[in-house]
């Protein structure tokens, strides 16, 4: 669509766009460091990360048990949903009854 094409360019011209200068007074900010060591603490929290102990199978797995865990919180959900509609529908038709009769009785 034309949002998403909008949004990408825009996106695109601001990733590519150099950093604005304040001033010509300031200097320019040091580059980007090559040290590796800066990577550490990304990787420590990675491995932080609860899946990332037992590897791909056990991801599956766990991904799995919350697709089935999910399925039956939507059917719950469904069930809550359908049972509210009814509820409401009853209610707004007892309502109008009641607005029926007493604009009958009033007139």
């Amino acid at each position: 669509t034309f949002v998403d094409i909008t949004f990408n360019a825009f996106g695109t011209l601001q990733r590519d766009a150099p950093p604005l200068q304040i001033s010509p007074n300031y200097p320019d900010p040091p580059p980007a460091t090559d040290d590796p060591t800066t990577a550490f603490p990304f990787d420590a929290l990675v491995a932080a990360l609860p899946f990332s102990n037992g590897g791909e199978e056990s991801q599956l797995q766990r991904i799995a048990e919350l697709q089935v865990e999910n399925d039956v919180i939507c059917q719950d959900l469904q069930k809550r949903l359908e049972a509210a509609s009814k509820n409401f529908l009853a209610n707004f038709a007892h309502l109008m009854e009641q607005n029926l009769s007493i604009m009958r009785f009033t007139n």
